[in-house]
């Protein structure tokens, strides 16, 4: 009985979750009438206050920030060129580094050969 409710609820959510997502996509506001019927069209019986839940938490705003960051993967939520920065920003330190490794590494050669 319960594998049977888990599986009446992820499809469910499945199916509320794509239903706002079709109604974001078709520029609409995302509310429990226009999830009940795209779910009701595509086969799927949800219940009023699954709807009335998902429409109230997956607004349009909400929506277009969890599209976002989904099309933007290890981004961490910044945007890529703030991301790009922070990875030349990395590599000049590592260079410096490795020049300034090198120079101690010729002081030392010319230390030695002197002494």
């Amino acid at each position: 009985e319960k594998k049977n409710f888990y599986k009446i609820m992820s499809t469910t959510a499945l199916a509320c979750t794509y239903a706002a997502l079709l109604l974001q996509d078709s520029q609409k506001a995302v509310s429990s009438t226009d999830i009940l019927a795209i779910t009701k069209a595509a086969g799927v019986t949800v219940d009023k206050n699954i709807a009335e839940i998902y429409a109230k938490f997956l607004t349009t705003e909400n929506l277009e920030k969890l599209v976002e960051k989904l099309s933007n993967p290890g981004s961490g939520g910044s945007s890529s060129s703030g991301g790009d920065a922070k990875v030349e920003e990395k590599k000049e330190e590592v260079k410096e580094e490795e020049e300034e490794e090198e120079g101690e590494e010729e002081e030392e050669g010319e230390e030695e050969e002197e002494g």
